[in-house]
């Protein structure tokens, strides 16, 4: 169960540090009557010209997501090697989030 939505700017509006910052910050809430929250983020940064480059940085940060929760929720994980060679700071960023 959970909620998801996305996060979509540029890499300097939704730097990786940011997206770390925010699973920190839910790991640190305290709830009432012990309610655990968690939160897995998928993330994937890349140069978006057209639909069809959008569409593709969607859909890896959808199945970053689905690996974060695979490996056990309540972790961040990114897109791969891939996003690693175009993080010249001047693309886009997407997040895909749930909660549960």
């Amino acid at each position: 169960g959970g909620e998801e939505f996305a996060l979509v700017g540029t890499a300097e509006e939704l730097p990786e540090g940011l997206a770390l910052g925010v699973l920190a910050d839910v790991r640190g809430q305290a709830m009432a009557q012990g309610v655990r929250i968690t939160v897995s983020l998928g993330m994937a940064d890349g140069l978006v010209r057209c639909e069809d480059e959008w569409r593709e940085l969607y859909r890896r940060a959808d199945l970053a997501l689905y690996r974060a929760k695979a490996e056990g929720r309540n972790r961040a994980v990114h897109a791969g090697p891939e996003s690693l060679l175009n993080r010249a700071g001047n693309g886009n960023a997407a997040w895909a989030q749930a909660t549960a």
